[in-house]
């Protein structure tokens, strides 16, 4: 299973670990690298959501709290289930 988030980053799943994977070029191609491996999806989300703030480029406290709304709303984005037309199914 894999759970893209956004061009950076994307959430795998193998038979024993989820993964946070970070995308990097490698000869004018672009692959997928596990940078952090959890037991759990929820860990992998939160320990995502942690990472994004904090390699973000807030500088200020308001800035930062920013970020977390930001980073929230992409991760519930990119993890709501679409239905068989394309739209979220909440």
């Amino acid at each position: 299973m894999i759970l893209p988030i956004d061009k950076n980053y994307r959430i795998a799943g193998t038979p024993y670990a989820w993964t946070i994977e970070k995308s990097r070029s490698k000869k004018g191609k672009k692959q997928w690298e596990a940078i952090k491996w959890y037991g759990t999806l929820d860990g992998a989300v939160k320990s995502l959501a942690s990472l994004m703030v904090r390699t973000s480029e807030a500088r200020t406290l308001a800035e930062a709290l920013e970020e977390v709304e930001t980073v929230s709303t992409r991760l519930c984005q990119a993890l709501t289930p679409l239905n068989d037309t394309g739209e979220t199914s909440l």
